[in-house]
C-alpha cells in the first residue's frame, strides 16, 4: 500500500487548479510502471480512472490478474510492431506514436484507440520522437495512408535537465506546433491533447498548456526495485 497517495494526489490536484489555463480540461494518468495490481487497486479507489504503463508484458500480466473495469489504460512507452494486436486489446490510448509502420498496423485493426503523436521537442538524441520539422509531414502522411486513425494530440518528454527555461521551451514547442496543425484536422484527426510533464517537471508543463499529465513516482514514491 501507499502511505501518502491521497495526500499526493490532493497535491497534484491543487497544482492543477493554481497552474492550468484550462484545468477542467487537464487528465491525470497515474504511472504505475513496476507497482504491483494491489497499487493500481489503490488509486482505482481513489477515484484516479486513468492509469498509464510503459511496458506491454508488464501490463498484460497486471490486467489479466484484474481488467479493472472502468479504468482508462494508457500505453506510454514504445510500442514494438509485434505488440499492436495487445495494444487495441487492452488499452485505450497510446501516446507515443511516430511511426508511420506501427500507424498501418493500428489502422488494419480497425481499432477506436486515442494517438498521441510522440514529438521530439528537446533534441536530446536519447528520447524517441519526430523532429519537430517532420510532424506536419508525418500527419500528412497518416491523413493519405490512414485516415480512421483517431489522432487526438502530441506527446513529449521534456529535457533531463534542472534548466527551468529549456524545459519550459520544449512544452512550449509542443503546443506550438499544435497549433499549427490545426488547419488539418479533420473528424478522426485533431490535436488538442498536449501529453506532456511528469513527476519533475509538470507543473512547468501545466504552465505551459499540458491537458494530460504521466506522473508515477510524484504519486506513488519511488518503484520497486525487484519489479
Amino acid at each position: 500500500m501507499i502511505p501518502n497517495l491521497e495526500e499526493n494526489l490532493n497535491r497534484i490536484k491543487t497544482d492543477i487548479r493554481r497552474l492550468s489555463p484550462h484545468p477542467d480540461k487537464v487528465t491525470l494518468v497515474a504511472v504505475t510502471k513496476r507497482f504491483p495490481i494491489s497499487v493500481l487497486q489503490q488509486a482505482a479507489d481513489l477515484g484516479i480512472d486513468n492509469l498509464g504503463e510503459s511496458r506491454m508484458q508488464e501490463a498484460l500480466e497486471k490486467f489479466e490478474k484484474d481488467p479493472l473495469p472502468g479504468v482508462i489504460r494508457h500505453f506510454i512507452g514504445v510500442l514494438q510492431s509485434n505488440k499492436v494486436q495487445k495494444l487495441v486489446d487492452y488499452f485505450h490510448w497510446l501516446h507515443s506514436l511516430d511511426h508511420i509502420k506501427i500507424a498501418r498496423k493500428i489502422y488494419e485493426k480497425e481499432s477506436s484507440v486515442n494517438i498521441c503523436i510522440q514529438v521530439n521537442t528537446s533534441g536530446e538524441e536519447t528520447k524517441s520522437g519526430l523532429r519537430p520539422d517532420r510532424v506536419s509531414d508525418f500527419v500528412k502522411t497518416l491523413q493519405k495512408e490512414t485516415p480512421g486513425l483517431h489522432i487526438r494530440g502530441l506527446m513529449t518528454m521534456g529535457p533531463l535537465t534542472e534548466d527551468e527555461n529549456r524545459i519550459r521551451k520544449a512544452f512550449r514547442l509542443l503546443r506550438e506546433i499544435g497549433d499549427t496543425l490545426r488547419p488539418l484536422e479533420t473528424d478522426t484527426f485533431s490535436f488538442r491533447e498536449y501529453s506532456m510533464g511528469m513527476s519533475g517537471d509538470y507543473r512547468i508543463a501545466l504552465e505551459e498548456g499540458a491537458t494530460m499529465l504521466r506522473i508515477g513516482q510524484g504519486l506513488f514514491g519511488p518503484r520497486p526495485e525487484n519489479q
